[in-house]
Parts: C-alpha cells; sequence; structure tokens
C-alpha cells in the first residue's frame, strides 16, 4: 500500500469508527499545484513543511499522526516537527497502517478498544 492508499484507508476508517474527538487531515499536498495556487497556498500555511497527515483535539488534548508506507521515515522538517512536539509534551505518533491508528487512538483515550475478531 502506498501512502496516497494509506491516507484514503485511515480517512475511510476514521469516519467509521467516529473517535471521540474532532479530527481531520491537513491538506499538504506536495504536487505541481501551478505557481498561482502554490503560492497562494504557502502563503496561507496550508503548505507547511513537516506538518503530520492527521491532527486530533480531544478534551484536554491534541496529538498529531504521520503516515508513513513501508519503510518511509521522516523528512528533516518532519523530524523538526516531532521533536518540538516532544519539547511541549503533545503527543506525535508515526503510523504505517490502520492498526497503528487505533492502537494510537486507543491509548489517546479517543477511540474504544476493539476485541480482537471484531
Amino acid at each position: 500500500m502506498n501512502e496516497r492508499q494509506l491516507h484514503k484507508s485511515v480517512f475511510e476508517l476514521l469516519q467509521w469508527e467516529n473517535p471521540a474527538c474532532v479530527w481531520y487531515p491537513v491538506p499538504n499536498y506536495s504536487g505541481n499545484l501551478g505557481p498561482k495556487l502554490g503560492r497562494k497556498l504557502k502563503e496561507q500555511g496550508v503548505r507547511k513543511a513537516g506538518v503530520p497527515d492527521f491532527v486530533f483535539h480531544w478534551k484536554g488534548g491534541s496529538g498529531f499522526i504521520e503516515l508513513k508506507a513501508g519503510q518511509n521515515n521522516l523528512s528533516e522538517p518532519q523530524r523538526k516537527f516531532r521533536d518540538r512536539c516532544a519539547e511541549l509534551e503533545i503527543p506525535f505518533r508515526v503510523c504505517r497502517g490502520q492498526d497503528e491508528v487505533v492502537k494510537t487512538l486507543t491509548e489517546w483515550g479517543v477511540l474504544e478498544r476493539r476485541d480482537a475478531g471484531q
């Protein structure tokens, strides 16, 4: 599964599971948007380097999930963002599949633990 497919599957999972939080994907699209639209989005912070793929806010907390397919690693801007989160004690997790997303959200207390086989 590539990262695009992973993003889609996690998005669908989150819609189905309906975690007890406010969540949203971050549209940091890196494709060719054309110079005018690309500049406009960058000026608005939409294409800020290092921002994780999903943001979660719950009563008393927030957290970030970065999705990675296969053996892909964090980029330098992503590592800086992760390290800044660590300094501020903000949860940040790299997940490589739906199971890791479910595990993370369960640990964060925004998703009920599922029984095996469900």
